[in-house]
């Protein structure tokens, strides 16, 4: 991924990401930086019989870091937020004696508000845990700041979604999935205005705000739109940049051109990586004319080595000029 490695993360599980639950726009964002915070501070274990989770602290100072909203307001959005957060909890289908039997589990076991810090204390349900924490093939994490100006609550759950899909780059969704997995399914009975009200503006806000960017189009069994086929792809400028080998001997005599001398092949090495013409300074040719050993002389001689190591210094200290 391409966002530095000190970025606050969220990490969950794909079962959670695909479950239901309908919260607004507050109450997704204090989920989504409940779980950062509590994996930020490893105050989740996990024991044989049962998992915990300790007491932990969400700031409205640091909540504004990720989120726009106003100074004077933030405290009370929260706490008003969590104090409804488990009236909304995760619905899921629990399979007992080989029946369907639908299930809920509340987000948080414990609140405290703790208004003199402009903090909520806050524990995670004990059956939610697993789905936050454990590290394993089926989880999907993503970086907090690159959602953090999303103002739809469909197009985090949308980004989310897709985002488990990013590898394979493309993801079809069936539309009666979607809208139970968003808890819209008495809503939005016409195709068109599922488009309009719902997946248009989320992919907009994905397209403008994220790390991703991502087009659909319909599918249709007969003449009905059954389904939408996503495809997700990152942005050029958050693709991870590849880390690149050392122009050392091994990729001198691998990338010599027939008939080309060390120092020459050296030297357009170094100038194609930092994407610079050949240099032309008689000074810059003299360092390199240092280097002009046959490309298949033995690079372990300790005369080509050190010459080597002075051309390297002095184009250093020439470009530090520049």
């Amino acid at each position: 991924m391409a966002a530095n490695a000190h970025e606050p993360v969220v990490v969950k599980s794909n079962k959670l990401i695909e479950a239901c639950y309908r919260l607004d726009l507050v109450q997704l964002r204090i989920i989504m930086m409940a779980v950062m915070v509590s994996r930020e501070l490893d105050v989740l274990t996990h024991g044989p019989d049962r998992d915990q989770c300790k007491p932990f602290k969400i700031e409205a100072r640091r909540f504004m870091e990720f989120y726009p909203m106003e100074e004077g307001s933030v405290y009370g959005q929260i706490r008003d937020a969590v104090k409804s957060i488990n009236r909304k909890p995760i619905t899921y289908i629990e399979m007992i004696g080989g029946k369907e039997c639908p299930a809920e589990i509340p987000w948080f076991t414990k609140s405290v508000y703790i208004a003199h810090e402009g903090a909520i204390q806050l524990q995670f349900n004990e059956h939610v845990i697993p789905y936050i924490s454990r590290l394993e093939s089926q989880f999907t994490e993503y970086r907090l700041a690159k959602i953090g100006r999303l103002t739809s609550t469909h197009a985090i759950r949308l980004y989310e979604i897709l985002f488990q899909y990013l590898a394979a780059g493309r993801r079809d969704i069936d539309i009666a999935w979607l809208k139970k997995t968003l808890m819209i399914e008495g809503e939005y009975k016409l195709v068109a205005e599922l488009k309009r009200r719902v997946i248009d503006p989320a992919v907009k806000q994905i397209n403008e705000f994220t790390d991703l960017n991502v087009s659909y189009e319909p599918k249709k069994k007969g003449r009905t739109i059954v389904s939408f086929m996503f495809t997700i792809k990152m942005k050029p400028e958050h693709k991870p940049k590849e880390k690149q080998k050392p122009i050392d001997n091994a990729f001198v005599e691998k990338h010599a051109r027939p008939g080309e001398k060390r120092g020459q092949a050296f030297g357009r090495l170094i100038n194609e990586r930092a994407k610079r013409k050949p240099p032309k300074r008689p000074e810059q040719m003299s360092i390199l004319e240092k280097l002009a050993e046959p490309v298949n002389q033995n690079p372990d001689d300790p005369k080509v080595q050190s010459a080597r190591a002075e051309a390297r210094a002095a184009l250093k200290k020439m470009r530090a000029k520049a």
